[in-house]
């Protein structure tokens, strides 16, 4: 497994080595509200050392100091990863965090999602 760490075909990646990523802090949560929720009080989490949050959805997309952007024409540069769906910002700090949103995926690829 080590010459495939991906577990992805090499019809996928070719062969030899082509696939390298520097050192990332995923978070995974149920919803976005929940990672927001993590930053600051007593929690050790920080804003800025996140890189990218895969969670379900967002269940409140107005929450004061930070903004949701979907990922759009206007942004699509600030896009670093596949699959990522919006930009999580908060006000006066320039990190970004790439947010995918299992929600916008599976509706985007017509795949059923459960009911609310």
């Amino acid at each position: 497994m080590t010459k495939n760490p991906l577990g992805v075909s090499p019809y996928v990646l070719g062969e030899g080595p082509k696939f390298e990523t520097k050192h990332l802090t995923l978070e995974f949560k149920n919803n976005l509200d929940g990672l927001i929720g993590d930053f600051g009080g007593e929690s050790k989490k920080e804003f800025g050392h996140i890189d990218i949050c895969v969670c379900w959805g967002i269940l409140d997309e107005q929450i004061p100091g930070f903004l949701v952007e979907r990922i759009a024409a206007n942004n699509f540069d600030e896009r670093k990863y596949p699959g990522c769906t919006h930009l999580l910002r908060r006000e006066g700090d320039s990190h970004v965090i790439q947010v995918i949103l299992l929600e916008e995926v599976t509706r985007l690829s017509g795949l059923r999602t459960p009911a609310k």
